[in-house]
């Protein structure tokens, strides 16, 4: 098949992308013993962008914009705080590590070009903290990749207390799978690693042993 200009690019993108290297601090992660797993049955994850990240996008003529998110956050959250419903995910009721799946998206749009960051997934089960979505550049699914890494210390996982999960709002960095998204898609140098791009948090309902 022959392959356009547009095909050409998108192609590209998937073989770097999905075999991009992170070079977050990294933690030793547990071993989860099955009878500790419980399931994550609602909750949300807090976004709140930093303004430099936003500013390297526009500089590009990016505009980036949540969907499917709301404003229905704690009061005392930083303004431009936005939160994405959690409807599934597993946590380690021991070490506190586990899975929070959300709805909704991010957009980065330019002109024609529109990438989306959708079902987006906060994990800590790794080495690496890391944030991954499903990337779609103008309708076309490249694969699942970490977006952004987590700034975290032993703190950030915690045994949960009873059926409530709760973490501390941590530091986001754009991963090396961002910055080649972005500076490939969008024709561009500005993007590096370890941007900041703001903060997150998670608040979720989990399951009981037993």
């Amino acid at each position: 098949m022959k392959m356009t200009p547009c095909t050409f690019l998108l192609a590209t993108a998937v073989m770097v992308l999905t075999t991009g290297t992170l070079h977050a601090a990294k933690k030793t992660p547990n071993s989860p013993s099955p009878a500790n797993v419980v399931d994550v049955s609602s909750g949300q994850i807090d976004y709140n962008l930093n303004p430099t990240f936003n500013s390297v996008l526009l500089s590009q003529g990016v505009v980036i914009s949540f969907h499917g998110s709301t404003e229905a956050v704690p009061a005392n959250s930083p303004k431009g705080t936005r939160g994405f419903r959690v409807y599934g995910g597993e946590v380690d009721t021991n070490s506190g590590e586990g899975e929070f799946q959300s709805v909704g998206d991010l957009q980065l749009t330019n002109g024609t070009m529109t990438v989306i960051l959708r079902h987006m997934t906060l994990d800590t089960t790794g080495a690496v903290p890391v944030i991954t979505a499903e990337v779609l550049v103008n309708g076309s699914i490249t694969g699942r990749v970490p977006v952004f890494t987590l700034v975290v210390d032993d703190l950030f996982s915690t045994p949960p207390a009873g059926t409530t999960f709760s973490t501390p709002t941590v530091a986001m960095a754009v991963s090396d799978s961002f910055v080649t998204l972005f500076n490939s898609i969008f024709n561009a140098k500005v993007m590096f690693l370890g941007l900041g791009a703001g903060t997150a948090s998670v608040t979720a309902t989990i399951g009981t042993i037993g």
